[in-house]
């Protein structure tokens, strides 16, 4: 993590998690999306769920120690993604050294209008452990590896409304498959 994040925001982030505590917090930038996305995994028990337009390589990599902990201790990654990313490296890598631990799939081509949000011209593009944990981005594209994003460790009514929406469309979802290079 870099030394940009101030101490106070390190710490508050860290707190909420450990309490899961309901209050949504900004996130804005690239340090700031690794901190939460870590802490969001650091306290899942079992289980990570991740709906996006695109698994970005250069970001994940950011989370390569965090990812590798979380399934050295058999946790689990279902991946749902709007695009095709089985030529995605990291990705590829991840699923060659943990096979029974990342199940990938992609969004059906007639499911995918369903998850446009009309308002902010995008998908819906999420990340949830298997506790209430959930970080969710909003419109405003940042750069080419964040957008702003409101994270939130104990928002159970939020994070249910969300896992619903991925189950329905993981369990439609058309399976990727990676080269075993």
């Amino acid at each position: 993590m870099k030394k940009s994040l101030e101490k106070w925001y390190i710490d508050f982030v860290r707190k909420a998690a450990k309490k899961e505590e309901n209050i949504d917090i900004d996130n804005s930038s690239v340090d700031h999306a690794v901190l939460v996305i870590e802490e969001l995994i650091r306290y899942a028990s079992k289980n990570i769920y991740i709906l996006t337009d695109e698994f970005k390589d250069k970001f994940y990599r950011l989370l390569d120690t965090t990812l590798i902990n979380f399934l050295k201790k058999g946790g689990k990654i279902y991946i749902l993604s709007y695009n095709d990313i089985s030529n995605n490296e990291f990705l590829k890598d991840l699923k060659n050294r943990f096979p029974k631990n990342i199940f990938v799939k992609k969004v059906l081509k007639e499911d995918k209008p369903k998850l446009f949000v009309e308002k902010q011209q995008k998908y819906i593009n999420f990340i949830l452990n298997d506790k209430k944990g959930v970080r969710y981005e909003l419109d405003e594209k940042l750069n080419d590896l964040t957008t702003r994003a409101i994270v939130n460790y104990g928002d159970e009514e939020t994070h249910d409304l969300f896992k619903q929406v991925f189950d329905k469309y993981f369990e439609r979802g058309e399976e990727v498959k990676f080269d075993k290079s």
